[in-house]
């Protein structure tokens, strides 16, 4: 079993690439819009050896999550090697993520092959055999949501701390600055904000 395979890329056609390690050519079928390299720079490839009576070809991804994700999606009856290719090289990994996640079957039936039977089939497995991926996902948007919120009430504060500071015939840049400073430490009262500010600056009327 072939691992991984470090060389130059010498081609990319279609959805393979060829690589050359050490005067040999390998083609490798491989997600192409992911690739970063160009041709004549080095590369690596992690692989995924499929052997048939017919026919061995390898297929590469550039990290090991796309090749687990790769090798899920080929274990879902329906998704052959080249339907699971078409899904890393249509979608990137959050899309699927989010596909899943919200079993959003309509995104895979974009992808050249897959039908709606075959697309709700995948998502109905997959969320089982990523469960580790979709809690970091679902972790990562509840804790982006909390930030969000937080920075909009942080907002409205500051606004009103500086309203009244501007009323009391202070400027905006003499006191903005350390308005958002006193507010990012956690504090909520709009008068012990004003005093922090007024304290720090050494300001006073």
């Amino acid at each position: 079993m072939i691992a991984f395979v470090r060389g130059i890329l010498l081609e990319i056609e279609g959805d393979s690439v060829i690589i050359d390690c050490g005067g040999l050519g390998y083609r490798i079928y491989t997600p192409v819009t992911s690739l970063v390299q160009q041709i004549g720079e080095e590369i690596l490839l992690h692989t995924y050896q499929l052997v048939r009576e017919d026919d061995i070809s390898l297929y590469g991804f550039i990290d090991k999550q796309q090749l687990n994700i790769f090798k899920k999606c080929i274990s879902v009856s329906g998704i052959g090697p080249k339907s699971a290719l078409g899904i890393l090289n249509g979608l990137k990994l959050e899309q699927i993520f989010h596909g899943i996640h919200r079993e959003d079957y309509t995104i895979f039936t974009k992808i050249s092959g897959i039908g709606k039977k075959t697309a709700q089939r995948l998502v109905l497995e997959l969320k089982d055999k990523i469960k580790i991926e979709l809690e970091n996902l679902q972790n990562f948007e509840t804790s982006k949501g909390v930030g969000e919120e937080q920075n909009k009430v942080n907002h409205l504060l500051s606004d009103k701390v500086i309203e009244a500071l501007l009323s009391l015939g202070y400027k905006r840049k003499e006191v903005e600055d350390s308005v958002k400073r006193v507010i990012s430490l956690g504090e909520r009262d709009i008068s012990v904000i004003i005093k922090e500010v007024l304290k720090e600056k050494g300001l006073g009327r």
